[in-house]
This record gives structure tokens, C-alpha cells and sequence, in this order.
């Protein structure tokens, strides 16, 4: 029995065992699952469309007021009807039509231009984050589902050491210490195994929101994690945020869009023209024409268009400092995530050359000194605990790593991951 014990704990400490599938489901398949949230979420959809109602705000800016049309009726006097008797009866009907100056319109559709390119950044900024999303709970679902595949295993090694614990204590050969704590191990193991499955759950939830579906979503395991396509350089990221990130092309478009309106205000001192045409029925008399032109002047600039040429400048300068902080932010940002990303790096090379090999060796070194009879099985039970938990840390940190890049992705506007155009992850 010390025997068979000994085997499937090294055999585990060593990666022999086979992994434990988390679902029967088809495996998730991440860069098809991007373009079904690109495609389908509503929240992008309603974002988008409108940015494409915005769009559509300029050509109306550009087109000419509408014209008014008016019909009235003069009468000579109050004691009886006199349209065809008195030259001073008519019927009348005038069309009036506003003819904004070129450069008033022009300024219009440049504003209407304006806010519609932020509409789109707006849509860009969301869409950023929406993919960083969810290659973020696709990440949070590989942890889980290899985590699972670690639980698993242990848990089939601390049911047999369980049972070898009782055949050396009914023989006399171990404590009743080692019997209890193996029993404890193997129902901890259930409990978190339990958790992880409520915890799966959870993420399938919230993936299948993030992605647009309605129904119940279920989601097959999360094979692979996403490769990062290079180095991640902290300058060049920091260079990247600053002038591409989908943050900061919003607040410039809010600059332009300021900037527009600067001008438009400017423009509004400028008279607005409009001219009239009317015709006058005057029964069995002859018909009257009339023609006219009319001008309204900005009499009162000084307390209406210049105010507002000195509000939208002051909005001009705070929408500039609103770019100036998005850009500061987004290269702070950019340089935080690619130390995070570093460091990360490193202690992943830690736990891969050195922790969880030296945990294995250790456990090897425990079973061995129990097979000898030199040792307890507490400390056996001890030592793969300390060998689970490095495992268990060093996935953490993998999928870390993976949704630190996704945020750096989001922050810079630069593709940072090698995924395929069709089929699964490479």
C-alpha cells in the first residue's frame, strides 16, 4: 500500500496524471467569441447606431431653413364683405425664405461633423473595452477550469492516501493525526471543488452577458490562454496610449468638436438674410405682387453672440486640458500595466524554474521518508498542500498576465495578441 501511495503522489508532483476535462462541451473558441460581441452586443449596437444617427446631422445643417408660407385676408371695413369691390381688400399669399450666410452654415455642418466624430470615438472607446472584457473572463476561465484539473487530482491522491492513513493506523504503523487530517483534506478538496463550480458558473453568466446572449449561456472549457504577439515595451506602450488610445482620440474629438463650436459662435455676428414674395387676389380687380427683402442685425452681440463666442473658448481650453490629461493618464496607465506585466514575467519564471519544482521535490522527498517509515503522513499531506498552492498561484499569475495585456490593449489601440482570423486558438 506505502507502495502505491508513494507512486500517484510523485506521479502527480511530476504533471503524469491526465487532466480532468472541466466540461463535455465544445472548447471555447476566443477569437470567434470577439466577433460574436463585436457583432451582437447591444450595448456596441446602440452606441454605433448612434453614431450613425449623428452622422447624419450634418447634411441637414447644410440645407437652407425652411421656408414659411403664409396666407392672409384684408377687408375694407367691418360692415360687410368688400374682396372685389375695394382696392383695399385682398387675399394674400407670401412665402418667406431665411438665407443663412455660406460661413454660418458651413460652421453648422463642421459642428455637426465634429460631435459625430466623437459619437464614433465614443463607439471605439466601448468597443475597446467590451473585447478587453472578455478576453478577461476568458482568462478568468482557464484559472478555473485548470485549477479544477489540479483539485481533481489532488483530491483522487488524498482519497487513497485517506485510505492508507487508516490501513497503517489499524496496523499500528501511524498516528490517528494522519488518518483525520487526510479525511479533512479530501472534504476541503469537495468544498472548493464546489466553489470553483459556482465560481465557473458565475463567469459563464457574466461572459454570455458581456457577449450579447440572451438565453442561458454555457460555455465549453478554456483550452489555452492567448499568446502575447511580442515584448511588451513600456515606452513605446506609454508612446502608443498616448496617441492612440481609444480614450484619448475621444477626448480629442471633444476638442475638435469645442473647436468647432468656437467657430460657429463666431460666425453668429454675421446678419441673416431673408427674402419674401407675395401675390394679393383682390377678387374682379387686378392682382397685386409683392417682393421684399429683409435683414436681421445682430444689434445685441455684446450680450448674446459675444458671450457666446467667449463661453465656447473657455470650453475650448477646458476640452484641450480634458485631451492634455487623457493623454497623461493613458502613458501613466500604459507604463503601470507594462510593470505589472514585467514583474509578473518574473515571478512566473520563479515558480516555474524553482517553486514548483523544489514543492514536487519536496513531496517526493516526504513520500519517501514515509515509504521508509521515517515519517507521518502530516507531513506528506503538508507538503503536496504546498505543491497544490504553487500550482494554484502560478495559473493566477498566468492569467493575470493575460488580462493585464487586454488592458493594455485597451489602453493603447495596438493589437497585443496572436489570434487566429478563423478556427481555434493557436
Amino acid at each position: 500500500m506505502k507502495c502505491v501511495v508513494v507512486s500517484l503522489i510523485v506521479a502527480a508532483a511530476y504533471g503524469l496524471a491526465g487532466p480532468v476535462s472541466a466540461e463535455d462541451r465544445t472548447p471555447i473558441d476566443l477569437p470567434a467569441l470577439l466577433d460574436e460581441v463585436d457583432r451582437a452586443s447591444p450595448q456596441l449596437q446602440a452606441v454605433r447606431e448612434r453614431a450613425e444617427a449623428a452622422a447624419l446631422v450634418a447634411p441637414q445643417r447644410e440645407a437652407l431653413p425652411d421656408p414659411k408660407l403664409s396666407v392672409a385676408y384684408t377687408n375694407d371695413g367691418l360692415s360687410a364683405f368688400t374682396l372685389g369691390s375695394s382696392e383695399f381688400s385682398n387675399l394674400t399669399a407670401a412665402w418667406e425664405q431665411e438665407v443663412p450666410a455660406k460661413g454660418v452654415r458651413s460652421s453648422a455642418v463642421a459642428v455637426a461633423q465634429a460631435e459625430a466624430d466623437a459619437q464614433r470615438a465614443t463607439a471605439a472607446t466601448l468597443s475597446a473595452r467590451v473585447r478587453a472584457r472578455v478576453i478577461t473572463l476568458y482568462a478568468q476561465l482557464w484559472r478555473l477550469d485548470r485549477t479544477k484539473e489540479l483539485l481533481a487530482e489532488s483530491r483522487a491522491l488524498l482519497a487513497t492516501s485517506a485510505e492508507a492513513a487508516q490501513v497503517r493506523y489499524e496496523s499500528g504503523e501511524g498516528i490517528q493525526e494522519g488518518l483525520i487530517r487526510a479525511q479533512t483534506a479530501v472534504r476541503r478538496a469537495d468544498v472548493e471543488l464546489e466553489e470553483l463550480a459556482l465560481m465557473r458558473r458565475r463567469l459563464e453568466i457574466a461572459l454570455g452577458a458581456a457577449v450579447g446572449r440572451a438565453g442561458d449561456p454555457a460555455f465549453g472549457p478554456a483550452v489555452a490562454l492567448p499568446v502575447v504577439a511580442g515584448p511588451l515595451e513600456a515606452e513605446e506602450l506609454g508612446a502608443a496610449a498616448a496617441s492612440s488610445s481609444a480614450d484619448v482620440l475621444e477626448a480629442l474629438a471633444r476638442e475638435r468638436t469645442a473647436e468647432a463650436e468656437v467657430d460657429d459662435a463666431r460666425v453668429q455676428v454675421k446678419p441673416l438674410y431673408s427674402w419674401v414674395a407675395a401675390y394679393q387676389f383682390r377678387g374682379g380687380l387686378d392682382p397685386m405682387v409683392m417682393g421684399g427683402f429683409s435683414v436681421r442685425l445682430p444689434v445685441y452681440k455684446d450680450r448674446k453672440q459675444e458671450r457666446a463666442i467667449a463661453g465656447a473658448t473657455i470650453e475650448r481650453t477646458a476640452a484641450g486640458h480634458d485631451r492634455e490629461e487623457a493623454e497623461l493618464r493613458a502613458r501613466a496607465g500604459a507604463r503601470e500595466l507594462a510593470a505589472d506585466a514585467a514583474s509578473i514575467d518574473v515571478r512566473l519564471r520563479l515558480y516555474r524554474e524553482a517553486i514548483v519544482p523544489q514543492s514536487a521535490a519536496a513531496l517526493h522527498a516526504a513520500e519517501a521518508a514515509l515509504a521508509s517509515g521515517r515519517a507521518e503522513m502530516s507531513l506528506v499531506l503538508d507538503d503536496l498542500d504546498r505543491w497544490i498552492t504553487a500550482r494554484k498561484e502560478e495559473l493566477a499569475l498566468s492569467a493575470q498576465r493575460v488580462e493585464t495585456v487586454a488592458e493594455l490593449e485597451a489602453m493603447t489601440g495596438t493589437g497585443l495578441f496572436e489570434l487566429p482570423s478563423h478556427g481555434r486558438l493557436q
